[in-house]
């Protein structure tokens, strides 16, 4: 059992790391999105080595103060709050939907893991004071997410918070990308999310 500090957390966070929440994504809309990023936005890609493959993503939210198509965990350029950060010019459409959902979210993301995308098990180091939600656009079943309860495989559509400051590991051992959006969310916000916790 993971022993947690804040009552909130423990509440919510005492079997899991975790968390489904309760909504409903416009999968399709999503998806469209996603293909418009593709199409017309590829001036706004980032790419990252993994191991022996090569992440892509977008950046929803950019650096206030600094320039550049930023990955969505790069511990240097993720300071924490979303008074940091602004809207880039691909906050529009379903990303914008999923922005004005969680106002008080930050360094939003859409990120691609390929076939064979393997994430040695870590702690992200923002940890301390924010989750991370996710929602997969695109997966197969085996992308797995590892965390101390077990594997996990988070389906398209789904809403999931989790605690990064529990150690955790994810592969794609699928023949599809799994592909995402994520978004920080302050651990002093996760009363705003109770709506969506059963």
């Amino acid at each position: 059992m993971l022993i947690l500090k804040k009552n909130l957390d423990y509440k919510y966070f005492m079997n899991s790391a975790l968390i489904k929440l309760n909504i409903d994504i416009d999968l399709n809309k999503a998806r469209e999105y996603y293909a418009m990023l593709q199409q017309e936005y590829q001036h706004r890609k980032w790419e990252a080595q993994v191991g022996e493959v090569t992440i892509v993503g977008w950046a929803i939210h950019g650096v206030k103060g600094k320039e550049g198509n930023f990955g969505l965990y790069e511990k240097d350029n993720e300071p924490f709050g979303v008074e940091n950060y602004y809207e880039t010019d691909i906050a529009f459409g379903w990303a914008k939907d999923m922005l004005d959902l969680f106002p008080m979210g930050y360094r939003a993301g859409v990120g691609s893991s390929p076939p064979g995308t393997i994430v040695p098990p870590h702690i992200d180091e923002c940890g301390d004071y924010s989750y991370r939600l996710h929602i997969p656009i695109y997966t197969n079943e085996k992308y797995i997410w590892t965390t101390p309860e077990g594997q996990f495989h988070l389906p398209a559509g789904s809403v999931y918070l989790f605690d990064p400051s529990v150690e955790h590991a994810t592969r794609n051992d699928g023949v599809e990308p799994r592909v995402h959006f994520g978004i920080a969310i302050p651990k002093k916000d996760l009363k705003d999310l109770e709506q969506f916790i059963s």
